[in-house]
């Protein structure tokens, strides 16, 4: 059971990864880039968007009226 989820993470993962590559490689301005990079730029991403939400979401949970969806001002509001 523990190798089956440890294979659909990395195969999740390389897929994430692979879309990167292709956003990369649509700028002109960069010729190549490495598979390294690619999994670096990955992983900052998705930990900048994870610090993002738990920002936003606390926002939203010091208001006096609780919601229960976050909305784009909420998201201005968090303090990077």
């Amino acid at each position: 059971m523990l190798v089956l989820c440890i294979v659909q993470c990395a195969v999740l993962i390389f897929t994430v990864v692979a879309r990167v590559k292709k956003i990369i490689n649509a700028d002109e301005d960069i010729s190549t880039c490495s598979n390294n990079a690619a999994f670096a730029i990955t992983i900052a991403t998705e930990q900048f968007l994870q610090y993002l939400v738990e920002q936003t979401h606390n926002v939203v949970k010091s208001e006096r009226k609780v919601r229960r969806n976050l909305q784009y001002k909420d998201v201005g509001e968090s303090r990077l």
